[in-house]
C-alpha cells in the first residue's frame, strides 16, 4: 500500500508540475548594448605586410603607418575613416586553419606564433571589416591587398575621446571641402 501511495504522488506530482500558466505575451528582444567592445582601445599601424600575388608598390598601404586606429562601442576609425553604430562578432580560429585559401597569405608571412587566434568581425549596414586578434597586443586589420598590423597604445578610450577624433576628421574635411571649392 505504501508503494501504491507513493506512485500515486508522484504522478500527481508531474501533472501538477507540466499544468502551469503559460505566458504567451511575446516581447522584442533588443540585442545588449556594448560597454566593451573586443578590440577596445587606441592602437597604431604599424606594418602592412602584402597578400601572396599582390603588388607591394602600393604606396595607399604605406601612407598609412603610423595612423590611429580606434575600437569603442561608439565606432570604429581608421585613419580618416570612420564608422559609428557598429556590431562586433568573434570566433575563436585555430592558427593552422588560416591558410592562403582563406585570406590568400600564409600564417608564416604574418609571423604568428600562436595556437589559436580570434577572427573579429567589425560591421554595419554601410561597412565589413576583419580583425585578427592574435594577443592584446597585436592584430591584423585585413584589406583587400594587405594586412595592417596594429599594436595597441591604450586599452581604453574615452566617449569624449572618441567623439574629437570624429570632431577632427570632420574639420578637416569640411577644409578640403572648402580648399576644393576656391
Amino acid at each position: 500500500m505504501n508503494k501504491k501511495l507513493v506512485a500515486m504522488l508522484l504522478i500527481a506530482l508531474l501533472f501538477l508540475s507540466s499544468c502551469s500558466y503559460i505566458n504567451t505575451d511575446v516581447g522584442v528582444v533588443e540585442p545588449p548594448t556594448l560597454k566593451k567592445t573586443p578590440l577596445d582601445g587606441k592602437w597604431i599601424i604599424t606594418k602592412s605586410i602584402f597578400k601572396d600575388k599582390i603588388n607591394e608598390n602600393s604606396f595607399e598601404y604605406k601612407d598609412l603607418i603610423g595612423a590611429d586606429v580606434l575600437f569603442s562601442s561608439q565606432g570604429i576609425i581608421i585613419g580618416q575613416m570612420y564608422s559609428t553604430k557598429v556590431n562586433y562578432k568573434i570566433k575563436r580560429i585555430d592558427t593552422n586553419k588560416l591558410s592562403i585559401n582563406d585570406y590568400n597569405i600564409d600564417s608564416d608571412k604574418l609571423n604568428i606564433d600562436v595556437e589559436y587566434i580570434y577572427l573579429v568581425d567589425v560591421y554595419n549596414d554601410e561597412m565589413h571589416y576583419k580583425v585578427l586578434k592574435v594577443s592584446e597586443e597585436i592584430a591584423y586589420l585585413i584589406t583587400e591587398d594587405a594586412f595592417l598590423q596594429i599594436t595597441r597604445v591604450s586599452n581604453t578610450i574615452s566617449e569624449k575621446e572618441f567623439e574629437e577624433h570624429l570632431k577632427s576628421i570632420e574639420e578637416e574635411k569640411e577644409n578640403m571641402a572648402y580648399l576644393d571649392y576656391q
